[in-house]
């Protein structure tokens, strides 16, 4: 067992603040970042180019933590529609996300989240029709690119379409994750995938 403290732990510790608090600042601060950041980019570029490259930051956090993922939930190697639901739980738990599965089989995984701490921060900081303004004109796209850079990474994409077809953000009463195996989704892959 490793005796090893982690230094995130340490420095929230050094402020007197509680876990809870800290994680509240954190995602206020990403949340502000993340609008500011789309923002920019959008003022800047025009909004095809600001979604593509918004897209590809999002691909790249999706990423930046699968492989310590797959390897402390130990479903390495063993992809299957019941893993796939254990690591997209585990993505939206890292965030605070209650995350319930409402279907899962061998060719379906279902999740949906009820409460979206993102949405909540932006309504927060910004308004909610700043916020609506900002995440009507790409959250769809770029959550549903985010599952699809996982599919690919994890060897599945010839087998297993993802996507999120329901964000809170949206006007939707949830946020939902499907995971369907591709012979099943055929008739809602658009042309261009």
């Amino acid at each position: 067992m490793s005796t090893e403290r982690n230094p995130v732990l340490e420095a929230v510790e050094k402020t007197g603040r509680s876990i809870e608090d800290a994680l509240v600042s954190w995602v206020q601060a990403a949340t502000a970042l993340d609008y500011l950041y789309w923002e920019t980019l959008e003022e800047a570029l025009g909004a095809r180019p600001a979604h593509r490259i918004y897209s590809r930051v999002w691909e790249k956090l999706a990423l930046g933590n699968l492989d310590h993922l797959l390897d402390s939930l130990g479903i390495r190697g063993n992809i299957n529609m019941h893993t796939i639901g254990i690591l997209s739980k585990a993505y939206w738990n890292a965030i605070d996300c209650p995350y319930t599965v409402v279907e899962e089989n061998e060719d379906v995984h279902i999740g949906e989240i009820s409460m979206c701490p993102y949405w909540e921060n932006m309504k927060i900081l910004f308004g909610e029709e700043k916020a609506k303004d900002c995440v009507k004109k790409g959250m769809g796209a770029t959550t549903s690119n985010y599952y699809q850079a996982i599919i690919k990474a994890l060897g599945k994409w010839d087998e297993i379409y993802a996507t999120q077809d329901k964000c809170i953000c949206l006007g939707d009463d949830v946020c939902r994750v499907v995971f369907k195996k591709r012979n099943l989704a055929k008739e809602e892959i658009p042309d261009n995938f």
